[in-house]
């Protein structure tokens, strides 16, 4: 089986996104629940079909970490 590819402008969107979102939220959530929400929101920007879904959330579960430590630089520079 082959991977779906991301497009470069739903990754833009993905990453838009998480800047989007308030760091709070980032922060206050376990990795399933942030995953959910950012999958969340870029699906209602656009239409994702089961395999791009699919994708898309490998994609975010692998960028957890760096998605926090941008949101952890974001709230420390709100301070």
């Amino acid at each position: 089986m082959m991977a779906t590819v991301i497009d470069a402008s739903t990754m833009r969107l993905l990453w838009n996104v998480v800047e989007e979102i308030g760091s709070h939220d980032l922060l206050s959530l376990n990795d399933s629940g942030l995953m959910r929400l950012v999958l969340e929101e870029v699906s209602h920007r656009v239409s994702l079909d089961g395999e791009a879904r699919s994708s898309m959330v490998d994609y975010i579960r692998s960028k957890t970490g760096l998605i926090r430590d941008i949101a952890e630089s974001r709230r420390i520079r709100e301070c």
